[in-house]
């Protein structure tokens, strides 16, 4: 893919950037059914001498570890969630989504949120209708544009009101608000000054995924070259599939195609059309009592329609009305054709179209008798006649 090379290349380093969106106002937890848990059963639980600072803000210095990191990091329940290796080692489209599938599984199926009180409930439903909002998000993404990364949707922040205040609010002013925890406004005579949303093991997991979501939206936003890297290769791909190993086009197909089919320099058509396509095959006639009858024939698909279903153009489903010719006993037959491949096979395989032919015999059957046949023009020419339809590309762009 030659020609395209310096229109990929201007193209793919249009701003990378993507305006961060703030967070909204806060709302009372107790207002989205939220229940503070009590204080002194949360104060004196296994974990919480330690990583206490797991309802404050991860940037204050007193809550981090040598390596500067805060120090529930350190947590089992955190490390448990995978290092930021394995979540950002591929950072496509579909990468990014089997990343998140496998944090959201892995909190969905954390012990940390099994009971059944309110809370566990509100804060899981919250955190996964946040994950399943940004898998929607990857669903709808169009093929090569720049992957979401709403880094401070996913970022703790301080907010509060007349009642309590916080430094570790989630989704602030949103449905799915998460408040971990934080310091009552007016100070109870007795007791703690604290309020508890989530218990420590909890507070923790929660952190665990959102951190990872944050990893991820910074490795997005710090290996711009490897992603560019990646969209070139996805886009040359997706055209040497295309035009190199689909459904092959005789010059007048390419020319007819270049023109009625929708395409730009990072997404090559989804179909093309098929018109007076020649191939040869042969039919075998199976409705005889005994034994079969195989002929040679020169097959004529005459109009068509063939689908490129995915992204990458590495398979093609359709079909065609067919004309069979053939010098012996068959003769002229009709009948409909199905055309499949994929370029993986294209190499070993040429692509094989099957077909159900009917054929005005003497006898009076009328019966189908059943075709294949090769990509012919394929066999004959690799480039597929593809220098015509790169020329009629290269006048439109």
């Amino acid at each position: 893919m030659r020609l395209l090379t310096l229109a990929l290349a201007c193209a793919a380093f249009a701003p990378l950037s993507i305006p961060l969106r703030a967070q909204g106002s806060f709302r009372d937890p107790q207002d989205l059914g939220f229940k503070p848990l009590d204080p002194a059963a949360i104060e004196s639980s296994v974990g919480f001498d330690k990583y206490s600072f797991v309802y404050g803000s991860d940037r204050n210095p007193l809550a981090q570890n040598k390596d500067k990191r805060p120090v529930w990091t350190d947590a089992p329940e955190y490390t448990s969630y995978g290092d930021d290796k394995s979540l950002t080692g591929d950072l496509t489209k579909e990468g990014v989504k089997h990343s998140v599938l496998r944090l959201r599984a892995r909190i969905r199926s954390s012990t940390a949120f099994n009971s059944n009180d309110d809370n566990s409930k509100l804060l899981l439903a919250a955190l996964l209708s946040k994950l399943d909002e940004y898998l929607a998000q990857l669903d709808l993404l169009k093929p090569f544009v720049y992957i979401p990364r709403p880094e401070a949707d996913f970022e703790a922040v301080g907010k509060g009101n007349d009642r309590i205040t916080t430094e570790a609010c989630y989704f602030c002013g949103s449905d799915r608000q998460i408040v971990l925890g934080g310091d009552l406004v007016k100070k109870p005579p007795t007791g703690s000054p604290s309020v508890y949303y989530a218990t420590v093991t909890q507070a923790i997991e929660i952190r665990a995924v959102v951190d990872r979501m944050r990893t991820i939206f910074v490795a997005l936003k710090e290996k711009p070259y490897e992603r560019v890297t990646a969209r070139l290769t996805d886009i040359d791909a997706s055209w040497s599939n295309y035009l190199e190993k689909g459904y092959s086009q005789y010059p007048w197909e390419s020319l007819l195609n270049s023109y009625v089919t929708p395409f730009t320099w990072e997404s090559p058509p989804h179909h093309q059309f098929v018109f007076l396509h020649p191939e040869l095959g042969f039919e075998i006639d199976t409705r005889a009592a005994k034994g079969s009858s195989a002929q040679a024939a020169l097959m004529v698909h005459t109009v068509g329609y063939v689908a490129y279903p995915s992204d990458a153009r590495d398979w093609f489903v359709g079909g065609s009305a067919t004309l069979t010719f053939s010098d012996q006993d068959f003769g002229l037959g009709i009948g409909p054709t199905l055309h499949v491949g994929w370029a993986k096979t294209y190499s070993v395989l040429p692509h094989i179209s099957v077909g159900a032919y009917w054929h005005d015999f003497s006898s009076g059957s009328h019966g189908p008798i059943i075709g294949f046949s090769l990509d012919f023009w394929r066999l004959l020419n690799k480039d597929n006649g593809s220098d015509l339809f790169k020329s009629a590309l290269g006048a439109f762009n």
